[in-house]
C-alpha cells in the first residue's frame, strides 16, 4: 500500500518482478494485516476511512467493509482467546475503534475511543494473558497513550 492507492501482494517464493495480487483504491492504502486464522484473508485500511476484508484469491469485492472515519492508519487483529475476528483500528482523525469483522461479511463497531486531542497513529493489543482484551493506542502530536479494555 502507499499514496499511489494500490494494494499489492508479492509471493516471496517467486520472482518479485510483478505482484501476485493488485487492487486499486480511491485513496492511499495505509495498512494491511493478514487474518490470524484465515491465510487468504487480509484487512486493509485506507485514507478513505474504511476497513475492508479481502480474500487475496479474488479481490474484486471486499468480503466485509466497515466505515470508521478519520483515515485508517493501523489495523491489528486480536490473537488471543475467542476474539480472532476482532480488529483494533487507529483512525487518524476519528480515534481508535474495536471492530468485529469476519470473512462472512459481518462487521460492527464494538467500542471506540475518540478522546484524542491529536491524531491516533499507533494501536496494538496487550499480549499478557492477565490483560486479555486490552488495547493500547497512542496519539501523534500530544504524545499520549490510551488504554481500552474489551470483553469478547
Amino acid at each position: 500500500g502507499a499514496d499511489d492507492a494500490w494494494m499489492r501482494v508479492w509471493d516471496t517464493r517467486m520472482a518479485l518482478e510483478r505482484s501476485v495480487m493488485a487492487k486499486r483504491f480511491d485513496m492511499g492504502v495505509t495498512t494491511a494485516q493478514f487474518h490470524p486464522q484465515h491465510e487468504h484473508v487480509v484487512a486493509v485500511g485506507s485514507y478513505d476511512e474504511h476497513v475492508r476484508l479481502f480474500d487475496t484469491r479474488n479481490v474484486k469485492r471486499p468480503l466485509a467493509e466497515c466505515y470508521v472515519g478519520g483515515g485508517v492508519w493501523r489495523t491489528k487483529f486480536a490473537v488471543q482467546g475467542d476474539s480472532r475476528d476482532t480488529l483494533l483500528v487507529a483512525s487518524m482523525h476519528a480515534g481508535a475503534h474495536i471492530l468485529r469483522i469476519d470473512p462472512q461479511g459481518n462487521s460492527e463497531v464494538l467500542a471506540n475511543d475518540d478522546g484524542f486531542e491529536s491524531m491516533c497513529y499507533g494501536a496494538d493489543w496487550c499480549l499478557d494473558p492477565s490483560f486479555e482484551g486490552t488495547a493500547v493506542t497512542c496519539s501523534f502530536y500530544d504524545r499520549k497513550v490510551h488504554t481500552c479494555h474489551f470483553q469478547a
